[in-house]
């Protein structure tokens, strides 16, 4: 019984060694072994993170290539997991509505947007759908006319 523990422990230890010269986690070969992989299979096959199916080591130089472009790590997979080609993702610029900084853009927004009596979820509602900020901030909301054309009253 103690000799089959110390077989059990060195194929333990022999197989999490393969396993990180493999560039892999013990676990993830043993759960693939478990599943009906074969050894070799288990350890040859790259490892793929948890987001939809993108490759747990990122490609050399990329972060280099993000930082000439511009754009933020988070931006580039999110632009990828919305079908964007790598290509693509590097080479259209951030948007620049986006990049100022919130404290900038808050800075003479609030004032406009009181004086025009619009609310801030329609400010930047317009921005999603592409209004330049001083068009979203000045021209005026639609009157509400509730159902049926009846006007509501105030509130």
């Amino acid at each position: 019984m103690g000799c089959d523990r110390t077989q059990a422990k060195e194929k333990a230890v022999s197989l999490s060694e393969r396993a990180r010269i493999a560039g892999l986690k013990p676990s993830t070969v043993e759960s693939r072994v478990a599943r009906g992989w074969t050894l070799e299979r288990a350890l040859s096959v790259p490892a793929k993170s948890a987001h939809r199916g993108g490759w747990s080591v990122e490609p050399s130089g990329l972060c280099a290539k993000l930082q000439r472009a511009g754009i933020s790590r988070s931006a580039y997979y999110s632009r990828l997991r919305r079908g964007w080609s790598p290509d693509a993702a590097l080479s259209v610029p951030p948007d620049d509505r986006f990049t100022a900084s919130a404290s900038e853009v808050r800075a003479g927004i609030a004032e406009k947007l009181r004086a025009a009596g619009i609310p801030r979820g329609t400010f930047y509602a317009r921005l999603r759908y592409g209004w330049s900020p001083d068009a979203a901030a000045s021209v005026p909301v639609r009157p509400y006319s509730g159902r049926c054309g009846v006007e509501t009253p105030p509130r």
